[in-house]
């Protein structure tokens, strides 16, 4: 039997909980695990390879329960994959580019059970040390990127499909290559959706690609399926698995990101001052652009908890960041009552793409980073943000 969540997770209890920074990233440990053993099931009814993908989530300290769940990580670059070799020895490591200059290639050759190239050309021009790295890392395999060009993906920063997409190589320019360097390919065309899509670019791709596939070893299916969602059908994923398992006799991988993440934890951050151009607006001590940079760029207005909160509220009020951006604004919410100086408020499904992607603009301090086991109400913090950090994105002080 499938797990299967019914509801989003309830962090209503961090709004009181003592002894939390005023700022802090909080990340259940016992929702991770919920996550994680979702995704173990798939894996197991399906047979298919898991991996974690570094670019969403990241965190070292629990990258030994991670493990014990999934096959290993994909890397996007020479430091997640120096970070995969230290904290998930033992995991598969996967690795893609865009594009390898030539010392990221030879990191990633080196150190990877599979490189996969972004294009057919980009593979060429380095095939003789590709060649010669196989003789050294005897477990070394070469994917290829392939862009099934169809655009599911409703937001266009997002699309790895869009038209003039620089991700993947057209699957329509590779119907008469020869493909049998590579021993499996990769797409990515998805984004937080559910199987029908991955239904849809799958369908594609057989009828253009079934005689390669028969040939090849694996195929990566990428990220962008919520399967940690209430509503994503697991069971249904597990059974389309094994048939393509079966069809045409070759691995199979997952590469989620934001489904590991999802709903795992909040930002907490607390009202430092109001102020009022005709509309009052609650400043917090954390910022959307640094600090959740997804809510300007997708742009979204992110689901937040509060004592006051309330769908029918009579109080208006926009909730506003920290930062000298103009467009540093979180949203437009409506509470039972006016917030206060002081107040907490929580940022629901704040860890996907957050830490990962945070800055200093304005030269403002990360939150902190807490680990909390909702089950046993047990809280460490795994990090300390201060000046030393700010300081070393314009490289070492001391000129080393």
């Amino acid at each position: 039997m499938l797990i299967l969540r019914s509801k989003m997770r309830d962090f209503s209890a961090l709004l009181t909980k003592a002894g939390l920074p005023s700022a802090c990233f909080v990340i259940d440990e016992k929702a991770l695990l919920d996550n994680l053993n979702i995704i173990n099931e798939i894996k197991t009814l399906s047979g298919a390879k898991v991996l974690l993908t570094l670019k969403a989530f990241c965190p070292p300290q629990l990258a030994d329960l991670i493990l014990s769940k999934l096959d290993g990580v994909a890397c996007s670059s020479t430091n997640e994959i120096r970070f995969a070799k230290d904290y998930f020895s033992g995991g598969e490591i996967v690795s893609f580019s865009p594009a390898y200059e030539e010392d990221e290639l030879v990191k990633a050759l080196s150190t990877s059970d599979k490189v996969i190239f972004n294009s057919y050309h980009h593979y060429g021009r380095h095939k003789d040390k590709i060649e010669a790295h196989k003789r050294i890392n005897k477990r070394l395999q070469i994917g290829l990127r392939i862009n099934p060009e169809m655009s599911m993906v409703k937001t266009k920063m997002y699309d790895p499909c869009r038209p003039f997409s620089r991700l993947g190589h057209p699957i329509s320019d590779l119907l008469d290559k020869d493909l049998s360097m590579f021993d499996g390919f990769h797409f990515h065309a998805l984004c937080d959706q559910q199987l029908n899509s991955l239904k849809t670019v799958l369908k594609k791709i057989e009828i253009l690609m079934g005689s390669h596939l028969a040939d090849a070893q694996w195929i990566n299916f990428g990220g962008g399926q919520q399967l940690t969602h209430p509503e994503y059908d697991g069971i249904s994923l597990a059974s389309l698995i094994c048939d393509f398992r079966k069809k045409y006799q070759i691995d199979v991988y997952l590469e989620p990101g934001a489904a590991v993440a999802y709903d795992v934890g909040v930002l907490l951050a607390r009202v430092v001052d109001v102020v009022d151009n005709n509309l009052k607006t609650a400043i917090l001590n954390v910022s959307a652009n640094s600090h959740m940079p997804d809510v300007i760029e997708y742009p979204y207005t992110p689901f937040i908890d509060s004592h006051k909160l309330s769908v029918r509220g009579p109080v208006e009020m926009f909730i506003g960041g920290k930062s000298c951006l103009a467009g540093d604004v979180f949203g437009l919410y409506k509470f039972s009552e006016e917030l206060s100086i002081g107040d907490r408020i929580l940022f629901t499904d704040a860890i996907q793409y957050s830490m990962v992607k945070g800055n200093h603009f304005n030269g403002l301090q990360p939150p902190q980073i807490v680990i909390w086991n909702s089950t046993t109400d047990t809280v460490k913090k795994v990090s300390d943000f201060g000046f030393i950090n700010y300081l070393m994105q314009f490289g070492d002080p001391q000129g080393v």
